[in-house]
């Protein structure tokens, strides 16, 4: 697996754990040397798509990234874009690693970042 988040929703049959180290990564437990993370880093978001919206809103958001969350529980009412809510669209969030949102109303322009809080982990800023 790719990131953290993903690792620990695999499929219990294989074992995995994100094993810190000189390189974390995602491996077989019994093969992890070093010591077994049992929480995930923060958020880390790669890319935002578009780059604005409407100012009444509405607009269709993907963010890509990865550790951004587990579970949809993890992120639903957490994401923002300059302050203003984004509504996660379930049927479309990929585990750890995309969210799709529609943006909120502004009223007023802004220029600001997308984040995401992933609960009881942390919070993930866009550049």
């Amino acid at each position: 697996r790719s990131d953290c988040s993903r690792c620990r929703t695999a499929d219990p049959k294989h074992v995995c754990v994100w094993c810190a180290g000189d390189q974390t990564s995602c491996i077989y437990k019994e093969s992890c040397k070093a010591q077994i993370q049992e929480t995930c880093p923060g958020p880390v978001i790669n890319s935002v798509d578009p780059q604005s919206g409407l100012l009444e809103g509405g607009t269709i958001l993907t963010i890509s990234g990865s550790n951004l969350g587990q579970r949809l529980q993890d992120i639903a009412d957490t994401v923002t874009v300059a302050g203003i809510p984004c509504d996660v669209d379930g049927s479309r969030y990929e585990i750890s690693t995309r969210i799709v949102c529609v943006t909120g109303n502004s009223e007023v322009e802004r220029l600001g970042h997308v984040s995401v809080e992933v609960i009881g982990i942390g919070h993930g800023t866009s550049a």
